[in-house]
């Protein structure tokens, strides 16, 4: 029974009556895990609204943060890898779009333009 009593005590020295720990260590290190939790949610914010991404192999690679940035189009697909075909569009201007939002001639990673021409997947049906 005393050791009951003994555990109680213990733990009435670290519970105020609301049963939260009043430690003053745990109070900062609790502070300190919540800002950054609240610092990593706004820096995912951040990366969401201006629709971006960083890859962390190059961060660790010890590439800039600038030369890491994963290029997107305004929807969100890819333009750092060769992921896109042709046949993976209904039409010429589907596909005209994505080319034009990952950079264009000199810059066609998907090899949507053939003969460097200003126009993706020609042979597509065309949206008037």
């Amino acid at each position: 029974m005393n050791k009951i009593k003994n555990t109680a005590k213990k733990i009435d020295t670290f519970l105020d009556s609301k049963g939260r720990n009043k430690n003053p260590k745990f109070q900062k290190n609790k502070r300190i895990v919540l800002g950054a939790v609240i610092a990593l949610l706004v820096a995912a914010l951040g990366l969401e609204l201006g629709n971006g991404d960083i890859d962390l192999g190059k961060i660790i690679a010890g590439e800039s943060v600038e030369n890491s940035r994963v290029r997107r189009t305004w929807t969100g697909e890819s333009c750092e890898a060769n992921i896109y075909n042709c046949d993976d569009f209904a039409t010429q201007q589907e596909a005209q779009n994505i080319f034009e939002q990952c950079g264009s001639i000199g810059s066609d990673v998907h090899y949507l333009d053939a003969d460097n021409d200003g126009l993706a997947c020609e042979h597509l049906i065309p949206v008037n």
